[in-house]
């Protein structure tokens, strides 16, 4: 029976190259998490900004903390790599915004949205008597 000999440089050789796979097996991992909680921070400020919006011309509107609390309630427990994140919230007259960030080792990833404060029945209210005038002028 006839054995191979292996030579020392191969297993130089592959425990090199494992390294490297591993090294970048890892960072893929990592990109994939940072994106992951970059879509979650985007997409929980965009709702958050949109409900508030519609809630602000009701009879009883959302006060800043509330808005906050909501958006505390959207995130929690989503993120995988930046586990804290911080939000800051105007509200105005004219428009909601808000402004959430997430910091981790020298890596920070932002999202903001701002909402304006539309009154749609408002304008087909003035489209619909528009209309009426119209018909009544002819």
């Amino acid at each position: 029976m006839v054995e191979k000999t292996w030579k020392g440089s191969f297993t130089v050789e592959a425990a090199v190259l494992a390294s490297a796979i591993l090294f970048l097996v890892y960072g893929v991992i990592m990109v994939l998490f940072y994106y992951h909680d970059k879509n979650i921070l985007t997409g929980t400020v965009c709702e958050t900004v949109v409900i508030s919006a519609r809630k602000q011309k009701k009879e009883q509107p959302f006060q800043e903390e509330e808005i906050q609390q909501l958006w505390k309630e959207r995130i929690s427990g989503k993120m995988i790599l930046f586990r804290k994140a911080e939000v800051e919230i105007e509200c105005q007259k004219e428009y909601v915004w808000i402004s959430a960030q997430a910091s981790k080792k020298g890596m920070r990833i932002t999202a903001e949205a701002k909402a304006a404060l539309t009154e749609p029945e408002r304008k087909i209210r003035d489209m619909r008597k528009l209309k009426k005038a119209a018909e009544a002028g002819n």
